[in-house]
């Protein structure tokens, strides 16, 4: 028997397949084709561990320290015979002592499809292969058939050549779009036209990382504090989601910093925070479009390589609950303002006046949220409410403390308090003047007579828009 590295070694031996039928005698060939293709790749990994033993299949001490895979990644059309079997051979090796380990993959990942548009004939009910269909019909019943997403495959004809990609976008391009375009294990619909808009949406990208603003300071007003906060959770949220493979999520919330970014840099910007900022989301961004990073890490002024930068690292003290629930105040508060000027088709805003609530109503979400970790009872917490001071605010109180019940996500999970929610606003204001065009002023529910002024709450103030 000859063992060659390529076509099967049994077919070389005359002595293996040369033999004589064991009901009539006569000459007889043995099959050569008995092995599965299975057979190997279900325990492949415990060679790796241990890949010159040659006297053995493997030897255990590698073996042990080495398995189970960390992170096993397969495509989905292997998620149950591949995985059946690895999981079978490795439980079968521990059986007879060959190694003490139990399962082959401590995590799995199996990868989704890539899809595109193929010919579908809805007469015959199936995808027509190139030979199937001439102009827009079928031809083999001569209806017109439809365009219909179905996986990649060559049978089909509807595959991608990368090198025709690499050709006119570059090869950044096309990893971004399968990376963007679904988690790994979903589905990825390809589309000609998203890669062009990626295209074009990288090359912004480029030049905003490569370019510094004309306008700097060295002052921190609210609008620095707010990207640097940005920078930072882009770092905690885009790692995680890095290790835990979920590859889309990751880049989004980098784009979300690319964009706060370009935003910035139109502004007054302060030279140290949107350096950090530009170059944290080019090492983020680096896994994923390296070549596009390598040339502005380069043109930045680096003279290593990006790929040995140190990773980034979230700011606790910057990326805290406090922080998280300011931003995120300011956030909503900009998302309502924008809904009623939809909605009242309001063109162009000559004032907004912001209106923080009374300084009981925070002092009621406070002691709310405390008594319904206790109870879930509405008679329990209205009286528990009723034995303070906010007696007096008796029918008030109990209107708020049905929206809680209802929603308790209205309360705020963080205590600002009334000063503390005020100054934040007045400190952030020059963030929604530039964001509205217009006046923005702040005003307490205590100090106002403005009816309207009732209807805020804690981390949701009312909002009053002049025409």
């Amino acid at each position: 028997m000859e063992f060659t590295g390529s076509g099967n070694p049994l077919a070389t031996s005359s002595s293996f397949i040369n033999t004589t039928c064991p009901e009539c005698g006569a000459p007889a060939h043995r099959e050569t084709d008995t092995m599965d293709t299975f057979v190997d790749s279900s325990w492949y990994f415990f060679k790796y561990c241990s890949p010159f033993s040659e006297q053995v299949p493997f030897d255990k001490e590698p073996v042990s320290y080495w398995m189970p895979v960390d992170q096993y990644i397969g495509g989905i059309e292997h998620a149950i015979l591949h995985l059946l079997y690895a999981r079978f051979f490795t439980k079968a090796l521990r059986d007879i002592g060959l190694s003490k380990i139990d399962e082959p993959f401590s995590r799995l990942l199996c990868q989704g499809m890539v899809n595109k548009e193929a010919p579908y004939c809805e007469l015959c009910n199936r995808f027509l292969p190139p030979d199937d269909y001439e102009g827009s019909s079928c031809s083999v019943c001569g209806n017109e058939y439809k365009l219909k997403s179905a996986k990649m495959s060559k049978s089909l004809g509807n595959v991608i050549d990368p090198r025709i990609l690499m050709d006119n976008y570059g090869a950044d391009t096309s990893r971004f779009f399968i990376l963007f375009g679904s988690n790994p294990e979903r589905e990825l619909e390809w589309s000609n036209a998203g890669i062009e808009s990626v295209y074009k949406s990288l090359e912004k990208s480029f030049h905003l990382l490569i370019e510094m603003p004309g306008s700097v300071k060295d002052t921190i007003d609210a609008r620095d504090n707010y990207i640097n906060f940005i920078t930072h959770k882009s770092i905690r949220d885009a790692t995680h989601n890095f290790e835990e493979l979920k590859l889309k999520d990751a880049i989004t919330h980098i784009m979300i910093l690319i964009d706060e970014l370009s935003t910035y840099s139109k502004t007054h910007v302060n030279k140290d925070i949107y350096n950090e900022a530009r170059m944290t989301a080019t090492v983020l961004l680096s896994p994923v479009i390296p070549h596009l990073c390598e040339e502005v890490w380069e043109l930045t002024g680096h003279d290593d390589f990006i790929i040995s930068a140190r990773w980034p690292i979230c700011d606790e003290t910057v990326v805290n609950e406090m922080n998280e629930f300011k931003w995120n105040l300011l956030s909503d508060l900009s998302d309502d303002i924008r809904e009623i000027i939809k909605v009242a088709r309001i063109t162009s805003p000559k004032r907004i006046r912001i209106y923080s609530a009374a300084g009981w109503k925070f002092r009621l979400a406070a002691l709310f949220k405390q008594e319904f970790a206790k109870t879930k009872d509405r008679g329990q917490i209205m009286k528990t409410l009723m034995s303070t001071d906010l007696k007096r605010y008796g029918k008030q109180v109990n209107q708020i403390l049905g929206k809680y019940l209802n929603d308790p996500a209205l309360a705020p999970y963080v205590d600002m308090g009334l000063d503390g929610e005020f100054s934040f606003l007045n400190e952030a204001a020059l963030i929604l003047e530039s964001g509205f065009n217009c006046a923005i002023e702040f005003y307490k529910e205590d100090d106002s007579h403005e009816k309207k002024a009732a209807g805020a709450l804690p981390g949701r103030p009312a909002i009053i828009i002049d025409l």
